[in-house]
């Protein structure tokens, strides 16, 4: 097993929102809902088409969507290993960026944002951005609670 050299939390994230989203997505079977209610939607859609309807239900289901998108994909912690980081989002949901992957790491501004990335930030950032440059693939910017010592940890395990 991996050993855990730092585990930082971005500073927008709480230990509520933690628990709210893994009660939601563990006492709520959400995907089946999801199915059912699409099942329903082209139900109604063939026998009675009505197109207030149609704009009422398709909206929803949009917006329903973006729910489940944000709750799975928002970062609530990151953790620094001997060989990786691990940025766990949501509820079980994680994603590993391993150390041979890695180009370069360096603090970012709000700036640098744009453009194809894979951003793990909330809508307004600080400026205690991170972008992490990979080998192959997009970059990722993060949002550490103290950017300074996050780099520094990271610099620490990636020289181990």
């Amino acid at each position: 097993m991996d050993n855990l050299v730092y585990e930082d939390k971005p500073p927008f994230s709480s230990s509520e929102s933690e628990n709210l989203t893994k009660w939601l997505f563990t006492s709520i079977p959400m995907w089946p809902l999801l199915l059912v209610f699409i099942a329903y939607f082209v139900y109604l859609m063939i026998t009675h088409f009505r197109i207030d309807a149609f704009y009422y239900i398709f909206l929803n289901s949009f917006l329903l969507l973006f729910l489940f998108f944000e709750l799975l994909t928002t970062a609530t912690r990151y953790q620094i290993f001997k060989d990786k980081i691990t940025i766990i989002r949501g509820w079980i949901f994680h994603f590993d960026i391993p150390f041979t992957d890695i180009e370069n790491t360096r603090e970012a501004a709000i700036k640098d944002l744009l453009g194809l990335h894979i951003n793990f930030v909330p809508f307004r950032p600080g400026d205690d951005v991170v972008q992490i440059t990979r080998k192959r693939g997009w970059k990722i910017n993060i949002i550490p609670s103290d950017r300074r010592v996050f780099l520094k940890n990271l610099n620490k395990a990636m020289d181990q």
